[in-house]
Parts: C-alpha cells; sequence; structure tokens
C-alpha cells in the first residue's frame, strides 16, 4: 500500500474493521481515515459480548470520521464506545456529533 502525507483512504464495512489501527501505525503526517459502516451496528449489549469489542472500537476510533446510514446506528456504536472504553460524544450546532478520544473525532451520518 502506498500512503503519503496529505492522503485520504476510505475503508468500508465490517470486514476491514481493522484496518484504521494498522495504517495509524505507519504515522504518516496529515494522513485522513474515514470509515464507513453499510451495515447496521448492533447494540452495545450485543457489541460487549464478542471477545475483541475493544480491539475493534478503538481501530474504527482511529479513523478521522466515522459514516453510518441512520441514527440508529450511530446511537449503538457511541453507547458501545461509551460503555467499553469511556469515551464522551457531544453533538454540535447543525447536528454533527463528535467523540472525544485524543484527537478531535466526527461520525457523520449519510
Amino acid at each position: 500500500m502506498l500512503l503519503e502525507p496529505n492522503d485520504i483512504v476510505w475503508v468500508h464495512d465490517y470486514h476491514l474493521i481493522l484496518l484504521p489501527s494498522m495504517i495509524r501505525q505507519r504515522d504518516i503526517p496529515s494522513l485522513r481515515i474515514t470509515f464507513f459502516m453499510h451495515i447496521p451496528f448492533p447494540t452495545s449489549q450485543i457489541f460487549r459480548a464478542v471477545s475483541s469489542s475493544r480491539e475493534l472500537l478503538i481501530s474504527m476510533c482511529d479513523a478521522d470520521i466515522i459514516g453510518f446510514h441512520a441514527f440508529d446506528h450511530t446511537r449503538h456504536f457511541l453507547n458501545a464506545v461509551n460503555r467499553t472504553l469511556g469515551y464522551q460524544s457531544s453533538t454540535l450546532q447543525g447536528g454533527l456529533i463528535t467523540l472525544q478520544v485524543c484527537k478531535p473525532f466526527s461520525i457523520v451520518n449519510m
């Protein structure tokens, strides 16, 4: 994979959910990662039953922007992140939801 500073990488769907963390390990300056989930995100109760749920959520949070098809999917993700990792979210004017991890982070509903 050839990645350079200022590139934008789009990652699509659950089968590539660990890719954002793998890309971040390369430490490429100004690289932007967008992750879009095309299927419904399960409720936090179901997701926490997965043994690798922390690793999966941390990898998703390594993306700069995460997109979901519906607000319910976004809500399930935010609940899972809050209950599993303790991250807090907030809503900005205009409806943009942000999640404070180590850097500013955005979730977009498509």
